[in-house]
């Protein structure tokens, strides 16, 4: 088990847990992101905010929101995402 920063451009994982309070986790489920939720990163550029695609909607994160969900990489993907 890993945090979602540690995982690169085109890599999918589901979210195994959150190292949040109530507040945290209850924004994160309002956003769609559950214990579960399959996520794929679509930019970690190692600065700035991570761009992630969970259930067919792109997802801007803050480093510090990233860092505290944990995810179990699954594997490299090649999804291709239409702009």
């Amino acid at each position: 088990m890993i945090d979602l920063l540690k995982l690169k451009n085109n890599e999918s994982s589901h979210i195994v847990g959150f190292e949040g309070g109530r507040g945290f986790v209850a924004r994160m489920a309002s956003m769609g992101l559950t214990i579960g939720s399959e996520i794929t990163v679509l930019q970690n550029y190692g600065k700035g905010p991570i761009i992630i695609l969970a259930k067919n909607t792109r997802i801007a994160l803050g480093r510090g929101e990233a860092q505290k969900i944990i995810v179990e990489e699954i594997s490299k993907c090649s999804k291709s995402i239409s702009k």
